[in-house]
């Protein structure tokens, strides 16, 4: 996939320079494609558009030259439309003359859409967003960490959300010293707890009734490799001690033996859970936390990562068949949704999209083809039913809209002065829909 003006070897070369907190721009979708390009905020309004009177010049043919300007001071941020021939949007509600507010998340205007940045010095970090698998400044940040925790001979506990990466930072880790040696992986909530012990060390032949011939354990599979234990949260009790001793001991015994055998093996493994809180209520072992524990990298949520939506929006666009185009609105509206599955989920909604636009007989996917409840928390989402009508309750069921609305009016009742553009953020929609909620309940 093309990335036009977005590829990292066009970026602005003051980048790397940025040391210190510095507001600006990052425009990450330039007349449909994907980008990456950075641009500071100094003293004076950024004036942005097609011309080369402008600051700042993008290449889309539907901005005017010099369509919008945008300035940061004492934490509010200024968007000023300035008489463009279409339309500028900020966390998707149009701008009428200026639009100020300390929660601006996305601009948008024409085909082109800008993440607003109180701190640049986040992407001075080199990065593969035009490659496959998207990595951005933040998540490279993270991968640095199990790198190189991997050169200095350390085990690695990767934390974050689910759908953050934790496979990907595994390889990572593999990579850094054992690429092309064996790579094992136990997800520690797929196994049944009776089978743990079989599954890690192996069984010799006869050592239960099942067990008609000897087999190898993963400890022994992922000799000279690595073996990465995936939701490590979720191992049990009584198996912590046992997996303790073969860590530390580098040594495994087959179930139904008596020898041990040694192993070379190195240790990275992942949780979404709090570990630490997990050892405080006694659910894990506080010594295997310190061994697994040697370095701990955190990869951040995809909303903390925005430089990464539109690529990974594009490079599953471009998978599709035939290869579907970005619309500009996609994004905007992708960037403001909180996505509690991350990369995954994302990737989820955008196929969904996809095949919605499709059916419409388009080649382009727009935000109004996104499933309706995707990026949003769960606490809005409507539940998944299987009885039929007639076993409907009397009471009557909250739709997903309505219990949207009550959540946004109790915010308000609880501050009063809440920035409607940070509400907007918070419930995954269009400023101009808090706004409607709002007057419809006379909360303002």
């Amino acid at each position: 996939m093309s990335s036009g003006e977005g590829t990292t070897q066009e970026r602005a070369p003051s980048v790397r320079a940025w040391s210190e907190a510095q507001p600006g721009v990052l425009v990450t979708l330039i007349a449909g494609v994907p980008a990456f390009r950075a641009h500071p905020i100094d003293e004076d309004p950024l004036v942005i558009g097609r011309g080369v009177a402008s600051k700042l010049v993008i290449a889309d043919e539907q901005l005017s030259r010099q369509h919008l300007s945008i300035y940061f001071s004492h934490e509010t941020w200024t968007v000023e439309e300035l008489g463009s021939r279409n339309a500028t949007y900020v966390n998707g509600t149009r701008v009428e003359g200026k639009w100020r507010g300390s929660a601006a998340r996305s601009v948008r205007a024409g085909q082109t859409v800008i993440v607003l940045e109180r701190d640049l010095s986040r992407l001075a970090r080199t990065h593969r967003l035009h490659e496959t698998p998207v990595v951005g400044p933040s998540l490279q940040a993270a991968l640095d960490v199990v790198g190189q925790a991997a050169r200095d001979g350390l085990n690695v506990l990767v934390t974050g959300e689910t759908g953050t990466g934790k496979e990907l930072a595994a390889a990572h880790f593999h990579a850094a010293t054992r690429e092309g040696r064996p790579f094992r992986q136990l997800n520690c909530a797929a196994v049944a707890e009776q089978l743990l012990e079989s599954e890690l060390f192996g069984h010799a032949r006869g050592a239960f009734s099942s067990a008609n011939q000897a087999r190898a354990g993963l400890f022994e599979a992922a000799h000279g490799g690595t073996l990465f234990f995936d939701e490590l949260g979720e191992m049990p009790l009584a198996m912590q001690a046992k997996l303790l001793r073969a860590v530390q001991e580098k040594e495994v015994r087959r179930i139904g033996e008596n020898e041990s055998r040694r192993v070379d093996v190195r240790f990275v493994a992942a949780t979404n859970r709090d570990l630490l809180e997990r050892v405080r209520a006694g659910a894990f072992r506080e010594d295997l936390y310190y061994r697994l524990a040697e370095s701990i990298a955190h990869l951040p949520p995809l909303r903390e990562r925005p430089e990464e939506i539109s690529y990974l929006a594009g490079i599953t666009l471009q998978a599709t068949e035939p290869p579907m185009k970005i619309d500009s609105s996609l994004i905007d509206q992708c960037l403001m949704r909180a996505w509690p599955g991350n990369v995954r989920e994302l990737i989820a909604a955008v196929r969904a999209a996809a095949s919605t636009a499709r059916l419409s007989g388009l080649n382009s996917v727009s935000a109004g083809h996104l499933p309706v409840s995707a990026g949003l928390s769960t606490a809005l989402r409507s539940p998944i039913r299987s009885e039929s009508p007639a076993a409907e309750p009397a009471t009557r069921r909250v739709p997903p809209h309505e219990a949207r609305e009550a959540a946004i009016l109790a915010a308000v009742r609880d501050d009063p002065g809440a920035d409607v553009a940070a509400l907007a953020v918070q419930f995954g929609i269009s400023a101009s829909t808090v706004y409607r909620i709002l007057q419809k309940h006379k909360a303002r």
